[in-house]
This record gives structure tokens, sequence and C-alpha cells, in this order.
């Protein structure tokens, strides 16, 4: 299976796709898969900062954001470190009816941080919980640490399964935040179809040799490795998934 290192050129399939697939479906049209699909609504602004755009704009853990991004529909926050939630940043996305989802702890800090959000914007989630609205749905899971306290499982902080439509299905795109591989992604198999790891020993995977079992315990057909502290360390997370049927690892363009 070829390793794709890049995005780029699954936007620019996307987008050429798009004028020829109605003509040249069965004529060898190019062949995307629904988590190919996904990603291409995925935009990175390093750490675990992500928006994904998809006919409504929703954020993931937007920390250190430029100016000019389309005000959010929804953001989603794993968790209340500073390297995950910016009331600075939150303030810059708010649009009239944002929704705030995040754990217990993080919607405190934002209602105490004086985000101008009404207490009906602002929802407090757990862990192994669905939500379904009318322009979007996701799921959380448990993210924690099993090498160290720095995220403990107690804490109820969470990763996200955001599902988008695609002309290919359903992708499934999981957020996991800041955690190691834990036991409830066994649970997740067949449930995920690009997954956003954390391969930064401090914050998420104590080894790269744990985050590639993570990626093959969850059968994704992408995994894309996030917080990381060299390139290197990412292009040898790559490298290693290169030999694995079915996983393609992908490194993202950082905006």
């Amino acid at each position: 299976m070829i390793n794709r290192c890049r995005i780029g050129f699954i936007l620019l399939a996307v987008f050429a796709l798009g004028s020829l697939v109605s003509a040249a479906e069965g004529e060898n049209a190019p062949s995307l898969s629904k988590a190919d699909y996904g990603m291409s609504f995925v935009t990175w602004y390093g750490g675990g900062s992500f928006s994904i755009a998809y006919g409504v704009t929703i954020y993931v853990d937007p920390v250190a954001m430029p100016d000019g991004l389309p005000k959010a529909d929804a953001i989603f926050i794993t968790h209340p470190h500073a390297e995950n939630l910016s009331l600075e940043a939150i303030n810059k996305l708010l649009g009239g009816y944002t929704q705030i989802y995040g754990p217990e702890e993080a919607i405190l800090k934002i209602s105490e941080g004086g985000v101008k959000v009404s207490s009906e914007q602002l929802h407090v989630v757990k862990p192994f919980e669905n939500i379904v609205t009318g322009s979007y749905s996701f799921s959380t899971v448990p993210a924690y640490n099993t090498a160290t306290e720095l995220h403990p499982q107690t804490s109820g902080w969470v990763g996200y399964i955001l599902s988008i439509f695609t002309p290919r299905g359903e992708a499934r795109l999981y957020f996991a935040g800041d955690t190691s591989k834990i036991v409830e992604m066994e649970n997740l198999k067949g449930k995920v179809d690009v997954a956003y790891l954390s391969i930064d020993s401090e914050h998420g995977m104590a080894t790269l040799a744990e985050a590639v079992e993570a990626a093959v315990t969850l059968g994704v057909e992408i995994a894309v490795p996030v917080r990381y502290k060299s390139s290197e360390q990412a292009d040898q997370f790559v490298g290693m998934l290169s030999g694995i049927d079915g996983i393609d690892g992908i490194i993202m363009d950082e905006k």
C-alpha cells in the first residue's frame, strides 16, 4: 500500500473530482474513500487545534488561531489545559449562536473567564455520550494517560468522534485529544475512519509503538500524528504504519 505523507494532494483530488464524478463514474473515475473525503474538510492549526467545515464550521481545541477565520457553529474542548483551551481564541471565533461542548472543568473555565456566551450555549459532556443536532452529530470517548498523571482517568476528559456525510458515506473523524492507547479504544474498532492521535510522549502516547498500536486497535483507514516534537518523529510514525496493511499514515500541513 502506498503510504501518503501529505494531505495537500487529497484536497486537489476532491476539487477535481467534483467536476468529473457525474460524467466519469464507472469510467475509471478517481476513487476517494470516505476517509479521504472526510479529511478534505479538516484544517490543522498545530498542536491539537483543528477546524472542520462541511456546511457548518466546527473547531476542536482552538488555541493559537489566525485572524479572519469563519465564526464557529460549534466548539469542542477536550480538556481545560492551556494548550487545549484558550479563552482568547474562543472569543475570536464566537458567532451569535456558537455552541460550546466540553468537560465540566472546561465549561466552568469558559463561563467564569469572561467569554460572552449564554448558559444555553454551554454544554457539559462526559465520556460515552452521543449527541445529534440538526446540523452535526458526534460522540465522546474517554481521554486519559495510563503512564502519567497529567491526564487522569478520573477527570472525565474526552475525545470526539465527529460524523461527516460524504459522497462515499459517513466519515467518522476521531479527535482523540491527549490520551494514551486506552482499553476503550477496543470498542471503537470499525467505528472510526480517521484518527488524529497525539504522539507527544508528554501528553499522549508514551511511545510511537503505542501510537501505532492505537491505530491498529481502532482499525482506522488513516492515522494522523499531531502534537509531535519534531518532523522526524512524525515521519517515523508514518514509516512504522507503512508496513501495516489497510492503514495509511498522513502528515498534515500546519496552517
